[in-house]
């Protein structure tokens, strides 16, 4: 399965005008990298976002997020939300 081009086209249009910023493919998903880091992503139809260790329990309390967890070993400060949200 291929990411959800519609969500990265909503992504680019969130990060028009941010200098220092890139996109990668990778792991079959699509990753924008602000000053070299990754700071959110597609995977499949999902947003991956970093959230950092200080929020990241938080952000699990929310409705559609979860563990960004697609190799059975969860990335801690990373999160999966679910379609059925809005950004921006």
């Amino acid at each position: 399965m291929t990411y959800s081009e519609a969500l990265a086209e909503r992504i680019r249009h969130q990060l028009v005008g941010r200098t220092s910023m890139d996109e990668k493919k990778m792991f079959g998903g699509l990753g924008f990298f602000l000053n070299g880091n990754m700071c959110v992503g597609v995977w499949k139809e999902s947003l991956v976002a970093r959230v950092g260790p200080k929020q990241y329990d938080q952000a699990l309390q929310e409705p559609f997020v979860s563990e960004f967890d697609i190799t059975e070993r969860a990335m801690s400060g990373w999160v999966l939300v679910a379609q059925g949200t809005t950004i921006g």
